[in-house]
């Protein structure tokens, strides 16, 4: 639950154009629920678990992208 807390704390006050943006959130007494904005390509997970592998030249432009990010 910490986790997801800290996360949730993260996502809320960061902007930037290659992180999925946090909508809202709020918590029931055991779950904590994030309403992200909608990606309709999915997550890199989905994507890796479809094409298995990704080309020399996705996998640069994917690489560029998280490190912006980061």
């Amino acid at each position: 639950m910490r986790y997801a807390k800290t996360e949730r704390n993260v996502l809320s006050y960061t902007q930037h154009p290659f992180i999925v943006n946090l909508n809202y959130a709020f918590q029931s007494q055991d779950k904590l629920f994030l309403i992200l904005e909608y990606c309709p390509g999915g997550d890199m997970a989905r994507l890796l678990a479809k094409e298995k592998r990704l080309s020399e030249e996705r996998a640069r432009l994917y690489t560029a992208e998280i490190l912006l990010a980061i």
